[in-house]
């Protein structure tokens, strides 16, 4: 076996780039969860491993089942035991990043003992750890996939030294991460008796993982969920109704297989490409390497579930690691080729002008590429012609694609001192480190969308100012809420209320009677700093100003603390702001658009105009159910012209339009002065108590320019009260 090219240098960096990986995204994913950014799968499994450690085995606080129901995940007893002494938040983000971090250094060990090169094993790791799909998963939210890495990684290296004490003890923790992790574990197996003749340990290994599958899907699921089958087997209902009705459908009709997948989401096919690119299909060039990527990525690929397909949140941990190893394995494999072909190329003579002249089109090439990829950073995308011909670039990935290949062509011709220090005086040497070079180049790439390296990384803009504004009033906020009281809270709250045995998730209104409890407080926000946390969360706010048991005592930003038995005086002033008020993003989707307009309150309204829009209904909603008795609409709209015709109409109807209320045509007349601000008013009267979708209309006449920044359904406070109703009426 060729001797290992040893380099200082190369183990420096290695560790340069662990501590900044581990520095970077520690205070990233620390920082996310403290603006609120946390995912509900952090509050899941963080719920229950604090629950554990207080006397609640894996009770979590979010679905209010035991979690190992949902994940078999013995590895978060370690974070149960953190939580006997402590109920800092901290260390679950600084212990995913270190576990995951730190697998980069078995990794390099690892790729030092194929590549028989340091220089080429850091590289290795280095695109391990600028792989946006890790460093997305890294800080998307904590799960216990992070770990796995590590304990893989260390295993396979004490497998490959037969240090069998240290790969059965990696070994165990692996499959403790998650139920599914004993599959990775077999697969080392399988490399110990195929690669490394070494039968006895892989039985033993597979021994093992047989009887911890048999222990987790036969006894523990069974025993948890009171019921038969694993949760998660019904995202591979489509293969079939048993495992062996699936395994034939896999085997019988591969290709059919194959593409169905493809099928599901316009995203998945870009996703699944994105990451061979990632790779430069180097696992295929591995027999060894395809057999064990083959299961974990089956289980991805095959899963009829978004973000488990797409690669999504913390999915992508369970394949990334096995394809690193998959190409080292192609690496070695191109190196003992080259290695034979530099063997017979000592016996051809190339000539040396060839090399020259290959080597300076290769500069040539690089050169203009390198100017245009410059361009392109700094000016963006440009299409011109040039004596007749286009040119253009609209993305930089293939021009950088070409630019390496450039580049692998110079390393190839290259014979000097200066190249041959950088990349290694042989031709096998350097074709693997032309490679590796690739694989920190395109990871690089692309962790500009998919990761969250500092400054150059779309994610690292995911939170703002106004987020961080709105965390810190959350968060003051949530500390005047006694330790011991009860609470519910929606998505983000919650993450920070979850070491509070006695705080669970909102998931709407039968969230209260279910459990039992009669809950002190209900915490809801209505401006999470996650879009898609919104939810129903301003339909949940609008019924609970509407619930006698429960009154505001705090509003700010958005956020809502509700309290058992508070006056509902407070309620009612918000119920007419937030409710009863509708602006310019609240008027539904007719004819118009949302335009800024410095002269509204709001900074913004809903203007229709003629050409552009048909007329009819531009403005409506709130849909409120009111009771019996007398009520004002008020309408703040504005017109382009004052022209005698009629320019809009405006009503107050119910029963989703059917029951005309109240109704009144507007000229240009009406406006006074065009451009200006003015509001309408109308009283109407309800007959019957519970008259549902009362709402406030505007229509476009289509005859000159409309604006509308505000509609308001104005609701006296005795009818207020007369409106409410109780948690007993459900």
């Amino acid at each position: 076996m060729k001797s290992i090219t040893f380099s200082g240098p190369a183990r420096l960096l290695l560790g340069v780039s662990v501590i900044l990986y581990l520095v970077w995204f520690s205070y990233l994913s620390i920082d996310r969860w403290d603006n609120l950014h946390a995912s509900l799968d952090y509050a899941h499994i963080d719920s229950a491993s604090y629950n554990t450690a207080h006397g609640k085995w894996m009770y979590s606080n979010v679905d209010h089942i035991d979690f190992w129901a949902d994940h078999f995940s013995p590895i978060l007893l370690v974070l149960s035991g953190y939580y006997l002494f402590s109920d800092g938040y901290w260390l679950t983000f600084i212990w995913q990043t270190l576990t995951i971090g730190l697998s980069a250094i078995p990794l390099f060990l690892i790729a030092r003992h194929f590549l028989r090169s340091e220089p080429a094993a850091f590289l290795v790791a280095l695109g391990y750890l600028v792989n946006g799909k890790l460093q997305y998963a890294n800080i998307f939210d904590y799960h216990m996939m992070s770990h796995e890495p590590l304990f893989l990684f260390t295993a396979f290296y004490a497998l490959l030294h037969k240090r069998w004490g240290w790969y059965f003890a990696c070994g165990a923790l692996l499959v403790v991460c998650k139920e599914d992790a004993f599959i990775l574990f077999a697969l080392l197996g399988f490399y110990a008796a195929v690669v490394e003749r070494e039968y006895k340990m892989a039985l033993f290994t597979w021994i093992l993982c047989g009887a911890y599958a048999f222990i987790v899907f036969k006894i523990a699921y069974p025993y948890l969920t009171a019921q038969e089958h694993y949760g998660y087997s019904g995202q591979y209902g489509w293969l079939g109704r048993s495992l062996a009705e699936k395994v034939i459908h896999l085997f019988s009709s591969p290709l059919e297989v194959l593409k169905e997948p493809l099928s599901w989401n316009e995203n998945i096919w870009p996703r699944w490409r994105g990451l061979l690119i990632q790779y430069g299909f180097l696992p295929f060039l591995s027999l060894t390497g395809v057999i064990m990527i083959l299961p974990p990525t089956a289980e991805l690929y095959l899963a009829k579930r978004g973000p488990v397909i797409s690669l999504a949140y913390h999915y992508p941990l369970l394949i990334v690691p096995m394809w690193t190893l998959a190409t080292v394995f192609a690496l070695s494999n191109i190196r003992n080729v080259t290695l034979w072909l530099e063997e017979k190329w000592g016996s051809l003579s190339v000539p040396g002008k060839v090399l020259k002249i290959f080597k300076w089109l290769s500069i040539a090439v690089m050169t203009v590429y390198a100017i245009v990829i410059i361009y392109f950073i700094i000016y963006g995308s440009f299409d011109f012609k040039i004596y007749g011909s286009r040119v253009y670039m609209d993305s930089a990935a293939k021009p950088l694609l070409i630019f390496y290949a450039a580049f692998f062509v110079y390393v190839l011709c290259s014979s000097g001192g200066y190249v041959a220090r950088l990349m290694g005086g042989s031709f096998s040497l350097k074709v693997v480190m032309a490679l590796t070079i690739y694989l920190v180049g395109v990871n690089l790439y692309m962790a500009q969308d998919y990761g969250a390296l500092p400054v150059y990384s779309s994610w690292i803009g995911v939170i703002k100012s106004q987020h961080r504004d709105h965390a810190g009033h959350v968060k003051n906020a949530l500390k005047t809420i006694p330790a011991q009281a009860s609470i519910l809270a929606s998505q983000g709250p919650f993450t920070h209320l979850a070491h509070r045995s006695q705080t669970h998730l909102f998931r709407g209104f039968d969230s209260i009677n279910h459990l039992g409890i009669d809950f002190d407080y209900i915490v809801v926000d209505i401006k999470p700093n996650v879009e898609s946390q919104r939810g129903m969360a301003h339909a949940h706010v609008a019924g609970l100003l509407l619930l006698k048991e429960y009154g505001v005592i705090d509003e700010e930003d958005g956020l809502f603390i509700f309290k058992r038995g508070a006056d509902k005086k407070t309620d009612h002033k918000l119920y007419s702001k937030y409710v009863a008020t509708s602006s310019a993003r609240r008027m539904g989707t007719g004819p118009g658009r949302i335009v800024a307009d410095k002269t509204s309150p709001f900074v913004e309204a809903r203007k229709a105009e003629p050409g552009e829009d048909r007329p009819g209904i531009m403005a409506y909603g709130p849909y409120l159910t009111l009771a019996k008795g007398s009520y004002k609409a008020f309408f703040r709209m504005k017109a382009d012209d004052n022209t005698g015709s009629t320019v809009a109409v405006i009503e107050v109807t119910a029963r989703q339009g059917k029951k005309i209320l109240a109704h009144r045509n507007l000229s240009g007349l009406d406006f006074k002065d065009t451009g200006q601000w003015r509001t309408f008013e109308m009283t109407f009267v309800i007959d019957n108590d519970k008259t549902t979708d009362v709402e406030a209309r505007v229509h476009f006449a289509g005859e000159t320019g409309i604006s509308v920044d505000m509609t308001k359904i104005k609701i006296p406070y005795r009818l207020f009260i007369k409106n409410l109703w109780s948690l007993k009426d459900q």
